[in-house]
């Protein structure tokens, strides 16, 4: 487990340094969302990128091979890369990468990959406009 360090840039590098090593998947499910959490996922060369989220206007910012699909009530945090699961209790928003304090850990289970792939299917795909 690491917890954030406020007002620096350990949380952020942290975790964005462990996203672009992700070269397979990286499917994150986090509710909310803005240009920082989109800066990120858009730094990113996995080949099968995946987002759940809340509903908002991130789409049209995102790289075009991201996809998406939204959950109104979602409020887990987790991050699906090839070999590990980073969960904690942030949001991919300034606030909390930055200013919140945050924690966040890894996990080697397969459950969560598994838990993303029924949601993602549970979901319908939104399309572009």
């Amino acid at each position: 487990m690491f917890p954030s360090k406020p007002g620096t840039f350990y949380f952020v590098n942290r975790i964005l340094s462990w996203m672009k090593r992700q070269k397979r998947r990286l499917w994150v499910m986090v509710p909310f969302w803005d240009s920082v959490g989109v800066a990120m996922i858009n730094a990113c060369k996995a080949e099968d990128i995946r987002i759940i989220c809340r509903p908002g206007e991130i789409k049209k910012y995102l790289r075009r091979e991201v996809l998406m699909r939204f959950n109104n009530d979602l409020h887990t945090k987790m991050i699906i890369g090839d070999s590990a699961t980073l969960m904690g209790s942030f949001n991919m928003t300034y606030q909390s990468m930055f200013d919140n304090l945050e924690q966040a850990t890894f996990s080697r289970s397969n459950q969560y990959p598994e838990h993303f792939l029924t949601e993602w299917e549970r979901l319908k795909e939104i399309k572009e406009a």
